[in-house]
């Protein structure tokens, strides 16, 4: 599948830096850090 999926975000995949997207294409390596807000639950 080719779809980039923004999960709860302010923005759209389209809004992405194309070199990025290019990049990551070409095989480049991503390394992601998510940080989770449980709202104190």
């Amino acid at each position: 599948d080719d779809r980039t999926v923004f999960v709860g975000a302010d923005g759209a995949a389209a809004d992405l830096d194309r070199e990025l997207i290019d990049a990551l294409a070409d095989g480049a390596a991503l390394t992601l850090t998510l940080t989770v807000d449980s709202g104190g639950n």
